[in-house]
């Protein structure tokens, strides 16, 4: 093979890097979550989660879209198992296989499979400058200009494989910030749920013995006691806003609804 024809297709996958270097950069700029396919290669995820036994490629990249923990998924095409996995994870080449991964790691995969062919046509590029060297003194400038070429284009590989590395890097951080507010924000919700039942049940106790006091004519005292009650609950929550720290307010809460049962048994 020509060193011109080598030359060529070096330019020509160069340029498909660069279009799809484009793409990744547009993906991580607009947080494209969404699932592609990748044939001849496997996912490898933290931990497989699930194992489905006859699959399919669309019923798999389903299950992964339903299950909020899935990170990537792979389909054996040789016996239709789905394996659904977790956490950070690589694609590595395999065969009867397809990766089910989300954009950004699709083309991640692309440019370190496209970069490695362009080193692949560089280095036989070099091979054939050196034994066009040994054969001919006379063609001493062209092969200048090769060596000139051939230089140009390792310096643009070893520019490209450290953005390679740094855009991976990238895209992990996001991802793995990406799982630590969505756990943050289910830590909270569920937290919030718990506070409003307290509230809800001391306010129900309150009234109920709010009501049995009046009938028994001591409804003035524990009026008194009421309203200094919902004072402390008051303080206590506002407190563990402002210290992100609900954990007084729920303690307050425990010794209120055990003082008010306490006092409904004695007044029984």
């Amino acid at each position: 093979m020509s060193f011109q024809t080598l030359s060529d297709q070096f330019n020509s996958i160069l340029s498909q890097y660069q279009s799809t270097y484009e793409d990744y950069v547009n993906t991580l700029d607009a947080s494209n979550n969404s699932l592609t396919n990748l044939p001849n290669a496997s996912f490898s995820g933290k931990n497989v989660i699930n194992t489905i036994q006859n699959s399919s490629v669309e019923a798999c990249q389903s299950s992964c879209l339903a299950n909020s923990s899935c990170s990537g998924a792979s389909f054996n095409t040789a016996n239709n198992t789905c394996f659904i996995n977790s956490g950070i994870g690589n694609v590595v080449n395999a065969q009867n296989s397809i990766a089910i991964v989300q954009q950004g790691l699709y083309y991640s995969y692309q440019l370190q499979q496209l970069n490695a062919q362009l080193t692949s046509i560089n280095q036989q590029m070099q091979t054939l400058a050196l034994s066009n060297q040994t054969k001919s003194q006379k063609n001493q400038q062209s092969s200048q200009q090769q060596e000139q070429i051939l230089q140009t284009n390792y310096q643009v590989l070893n520019q490209d494989r450290e953005q390679i590395k740094q855009m991976v890097l990238n895209y992990e951080t996001l991802n793995q910030a990406y799982t630590d507010g969505n756990l943050n924000v289910t830590s909270n919700y569920y937290s919030y749920i718990v506070l409003l039942l307290i509230t809800l049940l001391l306010i129900f106790l309150l009234v109920k013995f709010s009501l049995t006091e009046q009938q028994r004519g001591g409804g003035s005292n524990f009026k008194n006691e009421t309203i200094f009650l919902l004072g402390i609950m008051v303080v206590f929550l506002g407190l563990s806003k402002i210290l992100n720290n609900y954990n007084s307010y729920i303690f307050v809460s425990i010794l209120a609804i055990a003082y008010i049962i306490a006092k409904i048994k004695l007044n029984q």
